[in-house]
């Protein structure tokens, strides 16, 4: 199987691309999704609550990502404090997810995977760079890497 990973900044279009990917036959693992499934975790939850307090659950208890990201995203020890808490149980999660039994090809979305250092674990990388105006261009572009990337796979096998 190729492992390909798909990163870039928000809204630059790796998810455009990857569900593109996935449209043509591979397996996509979603790093924003399972980041959403370990924010749920019990201890993950309550390990935020205590490192920031109530003010960032929602009234039903949950981490909500928008006070959450006001709390840390202008502290860099914050971060840090939440990547400690969050990181483990993500990275085990997407790499259990990568680690499937599967062939062709899976896709890995998230804009954290070289934060991740998650680049040798893979065949590749994408990093979707991409303007307003190259966006337009990003799904035309796809079938040309998507044919790169078949290639890869049938020369693995």
């Amino acid at each position: 199987m190729v492992r390909i990973g798909v990163t870039g900044a928000m809204a630059s279009g790796k998810s455009t691309l990857a569900r593109r990917f996935r449209d043509r036959g591979a397996d996509l693992v979603d790093g924003d999704a399972l980041g959403w499934e370990v924010l749920r975790l019990p201890e993950v939850r309550d390990a935020i609550a205590e490192a920031f307090g109530a003010g960032v659950m929602d009234r039903q208890g949950h981490v909500d990502r928008a006070r959450l990201g006001a709390v840390v995203f202008a502290d860099p020890d914050r971060m840090r404090r939440l990547n400690a808490i969050v990181q483990p149980k993500l990275l085990e999660r997407v790499r259990a997810a990568m680690d499937e039994p599967g062939g062709g090809v899976r896709v890995l979305d998230a804009a954290m995977l070289t934060t991740w250092r998650l680049e040798p674990e893979l065949d590749g990388v994408i990093e979707v760079v991409a303007s307003e105006d190259e966006r337009a261009a990003l799904l035309t572009r796809a079938d040309a890497i998507w044919d790169e990337i078949q290639s890869l796979s049938e020369a693995k096998a």
